[in-house]
């Protein structure tokens, strides 16, 4: 039923890592009735999927599955002789090659047998190589004559020891001989039902049917298929950082096509977890032929194809020509490469900015000074302590519901909820706390341990955000922002257009200062090289103020695209149009705050009085506090990325209308593939009777009434043999194996009257990816846009998460450009 109400709520609910909760369900449930009898299961992973597995369920979810415990495969087990045990494996030789020693026991080396053909002539070649190569005979005789010598001397020796072993025998008396033991070996689990993450290469399958004691014991074996990682509830990522430097230094390279084959297997999988799906359209980048959006559409185009038929061919659950249509989105690093490398003043990509975080479990470290007190009467002590928290929207609801925000609305919006928890309970209430400090927080939590769980997050939200804050002001980070929102939006804090003149000065000065990092250094000149249209001198001006090492990665920028000219004639300022109109919005959306709050008329007002003649620009930009604070977050974070503008423009193209507009698609850069097929549904305008027609419908209504009485004895007969007939395929569907959906989502989708479930199927599910990476400011930016279409759910995907420090590194591991 829960899966029910969930299919009844808003489309804006919607959520791909709930259907991927409903999926691990459903394969639990799917072995369960096959073995009733079964309690529960010992759950076998591999190092791979457990990463998978954690970033799509929490461990309460699995017990309710009935997973009892969880084993790692790489380990050494407990044998389980009267248990179940599924395998949740990634199609790997390591991997395969341990679930066979479970029942072998001892670990098999696997190769391809293609390597192995390529070893064996390899082999061969050497062999004659060897044959050819002639010695002289008076060389052969001596060799002959030397081996004869040894083997002698070695018959000798071989029968002095045999002598010493018979009379120590005859002294030594004979030792019992021990029973063999006729019980075979113990085995590790009873049944074993295997579920791979991915498609299983045919090698490792003829690898696996070698192993008798193994196929005895497999009761399952399927292809699961679920190859991505979540950062949101609708946001994934593929873990393939190499993507980046592979895809746009080496793009007609072996490696090029290897990552391609990679990043459309995994890609794939993500299909399945939407439930249900038929046609899908792939919208590309049709600008550049040669860019990585181009080249993987059409890679990813014929993978489609081949997928969708064969599941066609099996009648699989997952085809439904009535669920909707699905677009999938692909962009490449190419068409924004300046967003990841800007400093972004929301509270998440702070976090991962300014703070040491372990992108790889996504954990963030930071130190606390408390103070310590040995004794009642000794005197209190300050300690630094280390902490760790993990940052997961699933397990963090403080973090999932402030992570876009910029930092000062994110410490707002927390002291207000953490004031409103306080203010519900009786305690509080009556000491009236008011939270100032982290002091005033450490304290409540202190007098309500009843609450010290939901407290303590936010707790560590506010210690976070005051981490964050001092190294913003440590490093004097303001005046980078103000410059690199300069260069990325074309204007300054006041919506002018930038000098060239300034700009340099700016750039001079800044790569000039001594308490810089080398990285912020390295962000700066890039910015320039990326949004600036310099000239030579003025290039290598800047170039001469780095090493060599870091020359490299400012001239590899330009296999992202980025061309440097000499034009003298050019504009200074590379801005796309649409970057500098949004910004000027939020310029103008400031002032009109401004003119119409009265704190800051009264403000100004008694600058006037108390300056004879004050109308300066300075009186006139003096603010209030909310007032000066959005002034602030302007002037540090106005850019809109430009990847987001983008697939915003597709977006509201594709939401438009029924059938998307090929040349309003090709007038955003945008060409469109279509795979699969789907019925048209009918416009809800056909649907409704006109005014004038009600009472003529009404009428006939009547008229059918009176004749449908002579008409239900035959139609019971044709219902029930119909529903004999969808008995007898849902039965010969099970005996395949095929994975199925829950009843409870077949039973809600055969409901075609009712409107809920007609708005279900013809929803469109839209899938942005980017191929080379995703910074957590593109995120945010697109999240922000989805304001303007919530019934229709986007997903947001990508090869890998980016921040700047795994950027520049991936553009230094770009092959040098020439």
């Amino acid at each position: 039923m829960q899966i029910l109400q969930k299919l009844n709520e808003n489309i804006s609910q919607y959520s791909l890592k709930e259907n991927v909760f409903y999926r691990f369900q459903e394969m639990f449930d799917d072995v369960r009735s096959r073995y009733p009898n079964i309690g529960t299961f010992i759950l076998v992973v591999d190092q791979q999927s457990l990463k998978l597995l954690s970033s799509a369920l929490k461990m309460a979810d699995l017990i309710k599955m009935g997973v009892s415990s969880i084993e790692k495969l790489e380990l050494k087990r407990k044998e389980h002789p009267n248990t179940h045990a599924i395998y949740l494996l990634s199609p790997s030789k390591e991997s395969i090659s341990l679930l066979i020693s479970d029942f072998e026991g001892q670990v098999l080396q696997l190769k391809n047998t293609d390597e192995k053909k390529k070893k064996k002539a390899q082999k061969q070649k050497e062999k004659e190589k060897k044959k050819k190569k002639k010695k002289g005979k008076q060389d052969d005789d001596d060799e002959d004559e030397q081996e004869d010598d040894e083997d002698d001397d070695e018959v000798i020796e071989e029968n002095e020891e045999s002598k010493k072993k018979r009379k120590q025998d005859e002294l030594e008396p004979k030792k019992p001989e021990k029973k063999k033991d006729l019980q075979p070996p113990e085995i590790q689990y009873a049944r074993v039902h295997i579920f791979f993450m991915n498609k299983l290469p045919k090698y490792l399958l003829e690898e696996m049917g070698k192993s008798e004691k193994l196929v005895k014991r497999i009761r399952t074996m399927k292809e699961f298929n679920h190859s991505f990682f979540f950062f949101e509830q609708n946001g994934f990522h593929l873990h393939l950082e190499q993507s980046l430097p592979i895809l746009f230094s080496k793009k007609e390279s072996q490696e090029a096509r290897i990552m391609f084959e990679c990043i459309s297997d995994q890609l794939s999988t993500v299909l399945p977890a939407l439930l249900r799906f038929d046609k899908i359209n792939i919208l590309y980048n049709n600008q550049n032929q040669s860019s990585p959006s181009y080249l993987f559409a059409n890679y990813f185009e014929k993978k489609l194809q081949e997928m969708i038929l064969k599941l066609k061919e099996s009648e699989s659950p997952y085809i439904d020509p009535t669920s909707g249509e699905i677009y999938l989105i692909i962009v490449d690093r190419g068409i924004d490469p300046v967003t990841p490398l800007l400093h972004d003043y929301s509270y998440q990509s702070m976090i991962y900015d300014l703070l040491e975080v372990d992108t790889e479990k996504n954990i963030v470290e930071y130190e606390k000074i408390e103070l310590k007190k040995e004794n009642k009467a000794s005197e209190s002590t300050k300690e630094v302590k280390k902490y760790k928290q993990q940052l997961s929207d699933h397990k963090d609801e403080v973090f999932a519901k402030f992570r876009y925000q910029n930092i000062t609305e994110a410490l707002k919006g927390i002291r207000d909820d953490f004031e409103k928890h306080t203010e519900n309970m009786q305690r509080a209430k009556s000491s009236q706390n008011q939270v100032r400090s982290i002091e005033d927080v450490n304290k409540i939590i202190g007098e309500f341990p009843e609450y010290n769980e939901l407290l303590q997050k936010y707790a560590v939200h506010f210690d976070l955000i005051l981490k964050c804050f001092n190294t913003f002001q440590k490093y004097n980070l303001q005046l980078n922002c103000e410059l690199e929102q300069s260069m990325v939006t074309g204007i300054d804090d006041l919506a002018k257009p930038i000098k060239s003149d300034t700009i340099i000065q700016s750039i001079q000065d800044i790569l000039n200062r001594k308490d810089i990092k080398s990285t912020d250094r390295l962000r700066i000149a890039m910015i320039a090289f990326i949004t600036c249209d310099l000239q030579q001198d003025q290039r290598q001006k800047i170039l001469n103020l780095f090493e060599l090492s870091e020359q490299k990665q400012l001239k590899n920028l330009a296999w992202l695209g980025i061309q440097f000219s000499d034009d003298k004639n050019s504009t200074f300022s590379r801005v796309n149009q649409q970057i500098i109109d949004l910004s000027k919005e939020q310029y103008n959306a400031y002032l009109n705050k401004q003119k119409n709050c009265q704190e800051c008329k009264k403000i100004r007002a008694d600058a006037k009085k108390s300056k004879k003649g004050g109308n300066s620009e300075e009186d006139q930009k003096r603010d209030c506090d909310e007032c000066g604070q959005l002034y602030f977050v302007f002037s540090v974070m106005r850019h809109t990325p430009l990847s987001a503008i983008a697939i915003h423009s597709a977006i509201k193209q594709i939401i438009k209308s029924y059938d998307v507009s090929k040349d309003a698609l090709n007038s955003l850069g945008f060409g469109i593939k279509q795979v699969g097929q789907v019925n048209r549904p009918i416009s809800p305008l056909k649907e409704q009777p006109l005014l004038n027609e009600e009472s003529e419908m009404q009428s006939e209504n009547k008229l059918q009434s009176t004749n449908s009485s002579k008409q239900v004895k035959s139609s019971k007969k044709k219902d029930k043999d119909k529903k004999k007939d969808k008995e007898e395929s849902k039965s010969q569907k099970k005996e395949k194996g095929d994975l199925h959906l829950p009843n409870e989502y077949e039973a809600f989708l055969q409901q075609s009257e009712s409107e809920d479930s007609d708005a279900l199927k013809k929803s469109k599910k839209i899938i942005a990816f980017f191929i080379g990476g995703i910074s957590y400011a593109e995120i945010r930016a697109i999240r922000k846009f989805q304001d303007e279409y919530q019934s229709n759910p986007v997903i947001i995907g990508a090869t890998h998460l980016l921040t700047h420090r795994n950027y520049i590194e991936e553009i230094d591991q770009m092959s040098t450009f020439a």
